[in-house]
Formats: C-alpha cells, structure tokens, sequence
C-alpha cells in the first residue's frame, strides 16, 4: 500500500482507523501560507497540521499522557477482558 502528500523529506507510518481500516500518517516539509519552509503533520489525506516549535511541544506532552492513560486502562481491565 502506498500513500503521499508529495512533501518534502515526507515520511509515512501505517496505523489503522476503529473500524481496523489502514490510514497512512505522514511527517514531512511543506510551506505554510507565507511559503516558509515548515515541519508538518498529516492523518490520512485530509488536512495538514503545521507543527510550530510550541505546538511541537504540546504535542509530545499528548502524545505521552494518551499513552499513559491507555497503559493505566488496561492496567484497571479484569483478567481476561480484551476490550
């Protein structure tokens, strides 16, 4: 499977969406309004988030309590339930 956004150093990862489908997650160089050369990040091939330095940092800090969240989640799961 192949996707692109045509971005500059454009990387994409695979994940799937909640109903299991693939969705490609890109992260690449493209230019904002202004034509500056900008880091940004795209789900799937819909709109592109513009990753500004102090929105880079919010980001990271989300990303990092999600992940925390999902670990204490399945921490509180009875044994043996898989939702």
């Amino acid at each position: 499977m192949t996707a692109t956004r045509g971005w500059r150093e454009e990387r994409v990862t695979w994940s799937r969406d909640t109903t299991g489908r693939p969705v490609p997650l890109f992260t690449g160089i493209t230019r904002d309004e202004r034509g500056k050369d900008v880091p940004a990040l795209g789900v799937g091939l819909s709109e592109t988030a513009l990753l500004t330095a102090g929105l880079r940092d919010q980001l990271w800090e989300n990303m990092r309590l999600t992940l925390n969240d999902a670990a204490e989640v399945r921490r509180q799961r009875p044994p043996g339930a898989d939702r």
